[in-house]
């Protein structure tokens, strides 16, 4: 056995340090940091013309259904999404962008740009795709 590192806890403190990043970059525009990176996957899709579901939202967060149910019922109020019918399956609801939101994108995505250069400045292309690939196997640890 490794003797203990704390990675967890090192872990968790990297994790809040970077959601309070997040929630103050996105604050200016009167949401959260997880408000924000949902407005992004669901312009990424929009992007690629894909239709994106509450289900795609708990898989790529991680996240349990009832906090993603939160987060989504609170932005429909924000009027940041909507939610319409697909015609292939009258259960679904696909997630969209609404005008509101979409002129929050350009904005969003910079600061999210600037914030990625912020989290790996002075690490070196080897040593961020050695991080991630770490990341990946820790990840994949947790979920077995």
């Amino acid at each position: 056995m490794k003797e203990n590192k704390e990675t967890g806890k090192k872990i968790i403190i990297l994790s809040n340090q970077i959601k309070r990043s997040l929630d103050r970059a996105a604050v200016d525009c009167g949401i959260t940091g997880v408000q924000s990176h949902v407005l992004g996957i669901l312009g990424e899709a929009q992007d690629e013309e894909k239709d994106i579901f509450q289900k795609d939202i708990e898989e790529k967060f991680q996240i349990r259904r009832s906090s993603v149910t939160g987060i989504l019922q609170l932005m429909e109020k924000k009027k940041l999404i909507s939610r319409e019918s697909v015609p292939y399956d009258a259960r679904l609801k696909k997630i969209v962008l609404t005008q509101e939101s979409m002129k929050l994108r350009e904005h969003l995505h910079n600061n999210i740009c600037e914030f990625e250069e912020i989290l790996v400045k002075g690490v070196s292309d080897e040593d961020l795709e050695t991080f991630l690939r770490l990341i990946d196997i820790l990840s994949k640890n947790m979920r077995q």
